[in-house]
């Protein structure tokens, strides 16, 4: 579906808010290219939320990502865009490794409950990592990327080095959008990392892009951001 219809559905949907505590599954009152999980556009966030069950029905394991691990579950597509977006930066003397492609529910219950307690649980803790249900990376459509195989906590200096900026201005290209820009925390609910990469699509993350390089998934679809806070 093109932008102009889902902005027209947007535009036709109720706008009352779902509450994360309320809900197993996004929030029904958007249209279904933006609310169901299998879909490439779906939105994920501590409001639109994915269900304890949902597995992609489209991983693969075997796409062979350079990566700090030895396998990278992800959905096929998203895996082999991102292979060539891979080889792109390899002939341009850029040297990119995925840290993590698909995560399942359970594994994102455990990474989330280690980092919070890194983290002291403080509150802005909670803007630096998806509790279960509420990342991207159980899609399969999100990757996290650093240009050093030794480092599998990026941090948001991978945004100076050459590998972030070439990913920066080259990742729609191949159908990615950084999904969390620097300084739109507000509207993402996310602080910035310069490392996380959404799969959208190339002819959605061209447009994403044109319409300016830090343009939010949220922006560009029109999406009540005060669900997020």
């Amino acid at each position: 579906m093109n932008r102009e219809q889902i902005d027209k559905n947007l535009r036709d949907a109720a706008t009352t808010p779902t509450s994360f505590k309320e809900t197993t599954t996004t929030d029904k009152t958007l249209p279904s290219e933006l609310t169901t999980p299998s879909s490439k556009l779906v939105l994920v966030d501590s409001v639109h939320t994915l269900p304890v069950d949902y597995v992609p029905s489209t991983l693969k394991d075997d796409i062979y990502l350079k990566s700090t691990s030895e396998v990278i579950p992800i959905d096929e597509e998203t895996g082999n865009k991102a292979k060539e977006m891979m080889q792109a930066a390899n002939d341009a003397g850029i040297s990119l490794y995925v840290v993590t492609g698909y995560r399942s529910y359970e594994d994102q219950q455990k990474y989330y409950t280690s980092r919070m307690e890194l983290l002291n649980n403080s509150e802005d803790a909670k803007k630096q990592v998806q509790a279960a249900g509420c990342s991207e990376h159980q899609t399969g459509l999100a990757i996290d990327f650093t240009d050093d195989p030794s480092n599998a906590q990026p941090t948001t200096d991978f945004g100076k080095t050459d590998a972030g900026k070439w990913l920066y201005e080259h990742a729609h290209e191949y159908g990615f959008i950084l999904r969390y820009p620097e300084g739109k925390e507000d509207i993402t609910g996310y602080n910035y990392e310069p490392w996380h990469y959404r799969y959208v699509g190339v002819e959605t993350a061209t447009a994403i892009y044109e319409q300016g390089p830090d343009t939010t998934f949220e922006e560009y679809f029109n999406i009540n951001t005060n669900e997020n806070k």
